[in-house]
């Protein structure tokens, strides 16, 4: 086995893992634990475990400040961003427990997947607080290489029509159609009252009846006649 980086003993605890759960997934990681301890009760958390895991841990390593405590959270998985993140992994990586712990901790914890977008969107070029939320941004943001129109990519479920504000859902039906929402799927947050109705209306104050015509304003092509209106 892998010599130990740590000076002081190690204490890997690992929820309802079992002994040999944790022997491999320390080999793997290169570090020699001096004690291992599987825990299956409703306990989670290092800090509610203590008073349960201080006897065993004196009796085992003589104190309990002298052990190095390894727990996948928080700050461990964002630490991990950089070396699990990045597709494609080696296969070698997709066969550790530590890629294991970390993508169980993505999908259960809130907090860590929001941040894993933000990272996502920020990635290809664009900021998080740009969008309403981190999960319409990831939509918004994602591109295909198999589809250059993202509505024809079944992984991007939200669109963006900049010139009304509008915010909707694509109608696999071949076409453009699409059912506009007034809030997240994912989160409840609320989303821009689109502006359709408001394009046409000024429009057709300015005189316009036929809103597919060459001579409509250039600002009314894109977003700019609703950004600089305030």
């Amino acid at each position: 086995m892998a010599e130990s980086q740590f000076d002081e003993p190690v204490f890997g605890f690992y929820p309802t893992a079992s002994t040999d759960v944790l022997s491999s997934h320390f080999l793997h990681s290169g570090q020699n634990p001096a004690i291992l301890l599987s825990y299956t009760g409703d306990k989670s958390d290092k800090n509610e475990l203590t008073d349960d895991l201080t006897p065993i841990i004196k009796l085992l390593s003589g104190s309990i400040e002298s052990c190095t405590w390894l727990c996948m959270n928080c700050t461990l998985y964002k630490s991990q961003y950089h070396s699990f993140a990045k597709l494609p992994l080696p296969r070698e990586v997709w066969d550790t427990p530590e890629l294991s712990d970390w993508m169980s901790h993505f999908n259960s914890c809130t907090s860590c997947f929001d941040w894993t977008l933000g990272q996502r969107i920020a990635e290809r070029g664009f900021s998080p607080d740009d969008f309403p939320c981190v999960h319409i941004g990831n939509q918004i943001t994602t591109t295909c290489p198999d589809h250059s129109n993202p509505a024809d990519c079944p992984d991007v479920l939200i669109t963006y029509f900049a010139r009304f504000d509008e915010y909707s859902i694509a109608v696999p039906d071949g076409g453009t159609a699409a059912v506009a929402i007034r809030y997240c799927p994912w989160c409840g947050k609320l989303l821009p009252e689109s502006k359709r109705d408001r394009w046409f209306d000024e429009l057709a104050a300015l005189g316009y009846t036929d809103f597919t015509g060459d001579d409509i304003p250039e600002e009314y092509l894109t977003d700019e006649w609703h950004r600089n209106a305030g």
